[in-house]
């Protein structure tokens, strides 16, 4: 069963402390401001499936992805999840403003083994006031984020194949998400058919038999849950047409 919050926390050993600083967010950030900041976090691991925080809960920690992915969703009365946007490497979830009770808008879990440095929203939002290179990389992944979510949402009505396409576009962008082998796209993270499904909005079997017609075709691979694209072009072509996916 899922737990809010995993039991596994320490203190955090940030890895933007080194120089030149490993997370995205933190670049340009003086070493001394990265120590002061890292005395108010900590790190914290989810088990895949685990759930990081819940729609309409007080929101107590900001999470900074430093390894795994999570999804980010809302959850209908019939409990049928609509997944919004998947979170990795270097990503932070949700913006907050200086609302002192902010709530958390969707919930996330983890698809993977997750690490996530947790900081209160206090001091991410004091950070955030204070130190204008860490307020410049942050606007500017959400306004990335943002782009991924509108573009997904101008492709809604696009055939099923045409969505899981751009889906994995979008996906091999983020860090950490996938590596190039030879000409193979390799996806780190492992993705099952309905994790597909939940993000593409359609049904576990007709992800499913998109999947097998694309294996038919000698388009992808699956070894033990792990995509690999073998012709990265022909999904290019297929989503050629869509809004391109920002950088």
């Amino acid at each position: 069963m899922n737990t809010l919050g995993s039991r596994l926390s320490q203190p955090a050993t940030l890895p933007f402390v080194s120089t030149p600083p490993t997370f995205a967010l933190f670049r340009g950030m003086l070493r001394n401001e990265a120590e002061r900041f890292e005395k108010f976090c900590s790190l914290r691991i989810f088990a895949p499936g685990e759930t990081l925080f819940e729609e309409g809960h007080a929101m107590t920690d900001i999470f900074l992805i430093q390894q795994g992915c999570a999804k980010f969703y809302k959850t209908s009365l019939n409990k049928h999840h609509t997944v919004f946007s998947v979170f990795g490497e270097g990503d932070v979830f949700e913006l907050l403003t200086a609302d002192e009770k902010e709530i958390h808008l969707f919930s996330a879990s983890a698809i993977t083994q997750t690490i996530a440095l947790c900081v209160s929203p206090k001091v991410f939002y004091r950070t955030f006031m204070s130190n204008l290179r860490f307020a410049n990389q942050l606007l500017h992944q959400k306004i990335r984020n943002l782009k991924h979510f509108y573009f997904s949402q101008l492709v809604a009505s696009e055939p099923v194949e045409t969505r899981m396409a751009y889906f994995l576009l979008d996906l091999a962008q983020h860090p950490g998400m996938t590596h190039f082998d030879v000409k193979k796209l390799v996806f780190d993270v492992p993705l099952t058919r309905r994790d597909i499904a939940e993000i593409v909005n359609t049904s576990v079997e007709t992800s499913i038999r998109v999947i097998r017609k694309w294996i038919k075709r000698g388009l992808v691979t699956m070894i033990h849950r792990h995509l690999i694209i073998q012709d990265i072009n022909t999904f290019k072509k297929i989503t050629a047409k869509l809004p391109r996916l920002p950088d």
